[in-house]
């Protein structure tokens, strides 16, 4: 595995398709079994098809070769001091760099109203990004590159998901939860603690994937 800085591209629309040559049997079936789910899914775009970039990632495991990633992020929600998580993912060129990116979140409907409301009961939730989310930059970002059979089973948990439908509930089942449960489809750890400010949350799940203590170090 190897850590390498983002890199910032542009937000020219690329439909999804097999990436490069693959002579791994399984991966190929995989990328094949993509192209068939991934327009069956309502995939979160931003306007102009990226969202805003963070600053910087707070870290990047890169496995040379990996056709996609999924990327962790975590941003503020003023005035509300506990921040929100959400979920990007897409394809990468050969570099490692991004080559598009979809977004999945949980929050409640109705804004900053909702999230008030959903503190006493669950509420409706949207998974599609709005405005706040394209254009509010990410406090913290984490990135982990996919094969081929990864992202499929990304894929199959974002389309389950948008059939469960599941209620937002601020002490029950929150943003935290559902991005715990889009990243262990892909085999990334999650805190056992999920009730956190979201940017607690992200310092955490770094910390139980990558074995250091970034929150300490970060300081």
């Amino acid at each position: 595995m190897a850590s390498v800085n983002g890199a910032m591209h542009d937000g020219s629309s690329i439909q999804p398709q097999a990436y490069g040559s693959i002579e791994n049997t399984e991966e190929s079936r995989a990328e094949q079994r993509i192209a068939r789910l991934f327009p069956t899914i309502e995939h979160g775009t931003c306007k102009n098809g990226w969202g805003i970039q963070a600053q910087k990632l707070d870290h990047y495991r890169y496995n040379p070769g990996d056709p996609y990633y999924i990327e962790i992020r975590m941003r503020n929600t003023p005035p509300l001091p506990i921040g929100h998580t959400y979920t990007a993912y897409g394809r990468l060129d050969a570099k490692g760099n991004k080559l598009d990116e979809h977004l999945v979140m949980l929050a409640p409907v109705g804004g900053f109203a909702g999230a008030g409301i959903a503190g006493a009961i669950p509420m409706p939730s949207r998974m599609m990004p709005q405005k706040t989310d394209c254009k509010a930059k990410p406090k913290a970002a984490y990135r982990v590159s996919l094969s081929a059979v990864q992202y499929e089973k990304l894929l199959i948990e974002v389309k389950q998901a948008k059939i469960d439908k599941p209620k937002y509930h601020l002490f029950a089942y929150n943003c935290n939860h559902f991005t715990s449960r889009i990243s262990e489809s892909v085999g990334i750890r999650t805190p056992s603690n999920k009730y956190t400010s979201s940017l607690t949350y992200m310092y955490d799940i770094i910390k139980e994937n990558e074995g250091w203590d970034y929150k300490r170090e970060r300081g």
